[in-house]
């Protein structure tokens, strides 16, 4: 005869999902009011979730690792197309809402923390590590092969860069190539790295006053505390890249366009000859202009036109 098993009542209860990182509170008060089956299924998982959300260190630092990784590469992609720093900081370059220079800082904390978390992860790991190394330069070693590649590639690839061996050296020529596309002449400031000048320097460059640059700028509704701010701080002080100030700048200042000394000038030499003539520098002559006219003559000789200020060579110019 086969005795039945007797079959206990099963007892309804709350459905629960527990994930083995997450306890839900709820748990507790639903053991407090459940059956006795249910309450004590209900106590062993709040013990078995309690066990669960101990802090894994090396859990931890890999996720770590992994997290500074994935930023790594990104910020390091876009660093490597970016613009030069002069193109960038002049035309306000941004690449998913970040300038170059918020890239690099990103970029370099980032690195210190990967290195961070690459020094907790090896102290976590140095038993397996020490192993490896035991393993590698003791006696018998059986990992001879794995050491020797591994230091071939890190050779190669250091003195390759260095030496600008190819492909190292194709990698550092498409970058440039990269840099040299974002190089466009209606983009570029008059002086390298003017943004960083102040209102008054950028002016004496110019060959303007510091009153007449104030003045085109208030005129265009930029205002600005004083000639000592730099054009970088007036651009970030109005939501406006430094180009965009020049620009306001030109429109009451044509002549800003042309950095002083760099003028077409007309000189005339005692020795009667006048050939057109460009160049910069003082001269022997007196004349209206900065420009070096290149005549016959070597005589003192008395410019032709009016000037920017006191400069000649043989003659005048304008």
């Amino acid at each position: 005869m086969v005795q039945r098993r007797s079959m206990r009542p099963i007892v309804a209860g709350p459905r629960v999902f527990v994930h083995k990182w997450i306890v839900i509170p709820r748990l507790a008060l639903a053991a407090a009011d459940a059956p006795a089956d249910t309450a004590a299924f209900l106590s062993a998982t709040i013990a078995a979730g309690g066990s669960a959300m101990k802090f894994s260190g090396r859990g931890f630092v890999s996720v770590l690792l992994a997290l500074a990784f994935a930023v790594l590469v990104l910020s390091g992609v876009i660093l490597y197309v970016t613009p030069r720093g002069r193109v960038a900081n002049w035309t306000g370059w941004t690449m998913l809402a970040l300038d170059k220079q918020q890239w690099q800082s990103l970029h370099i904390n980032l690195s210190l923390l990967f290195l961070a978390a690459t020094g907790f992860h090896l102290w976590l790991n140095w038993a397996v590590f020490w192993h490896y190394l035991k393993r590698a330069f003791g006696k018998g070693a059986g990992m001879k092969a794995e050491v020797l590649i591994g230091l071939a590639l890190v050779s190669v690839f250091a003195v390759g860069a260095i030496a600008q061996w190819p492909p190292f050296s194709t990698i550092m020529l498409w970058n440039e190539q990269i840099k040299d596309y974002w190089e466009r002449p209606a983009e570029q400031a008059p002086i390298p790295h003017a943004e960083e000048l102040t209102l008054e320097q950028f002016a004496a460059r110019l060959n303007l006053s510091g009153d007449e640059l104030l003045a085109a700028l208030r005129a265009e509704g930029i205002p600005v505390e004083g000639t000592g701010q730099t054009i970088a701080e007036i651009a970030r002080a109005n939501g406006r890249t430094p180009r965009e100030v020049f620009a306001a700048i030109e429109k009451h200042a044509p002549n800003a366009t042309e950095p002083a000394g760099q003028e077409q000038g007309r000189g005339r030499g005692q020795g009667g000859q006048q050939r057109a003539g460009q160049g910069m520098g003082q001269g022997m002559g007196q004349g209206a202009g900065r420009g070096m006219g290149q005549g016959m003559g070597r005589g003192a000789g008395r410019g032709m036109g009016d000037g920017m200020g006191p400069g000649a060579g043989s003659g005048g110019g304008r």
